[in-house]
């Protein structure tokens, strides 16, 4: 498992969800509810990159390139999550992995690359 650099870029759009470890049990006869929260979270975050075009700025080879060096759920890139969400408490970096084995990317008819990809990490 290695650390692969995460490329700089100004994304058109980026997503992040927390989900809580927490569970919710409801009686079918009543309709009580109850909660059963634990310690675990999961931080997914969905990139979606501007068009770009090959040795353009940004450069669509260096995203395909870090995509592949991701290898699906081998490796690992540190993202500042900060940077994407206001007032997180006490996160700021995490390692995060690719959410699916596999990569993928467009090219339309002009040229242009687009692509979106989501890394999750368990804290």
């Amino acid at each position: 498992m290695a650390t692969i650099t995460f490329p700089t870029a100004d994304f058109t759009s980026v997503q992040v969800e927390r989900l809580k470890a927490s569970a919710l049990v409801q009686s079918p006869f009543t309709y009580a509810q109850k909660v059963y929260r634990y310690p675990g979270a999961l931080w997914i975050a969905t990139f979606t990159c501007p068009p770009m075009t090959d040795g353009g700025t940004p450069d669509a080879g260096t995203w395909t390139s870090f995509l592949d060096d991701m290898d699906g759920h081998e490796n690992t890139t540190t993202v500042d999550l900060s940077d994407y969400a206001p007032d997180i408490s006490g996160v700021t970096s995490l390692s995060m992995r690719l959410a699916s084995n596999s990569a993928g990317w467009a090219r339309d008819v002009r040229g242009h690359f687009t692509l979106s990809f989501t890394l999750i990490e368990a804290v």
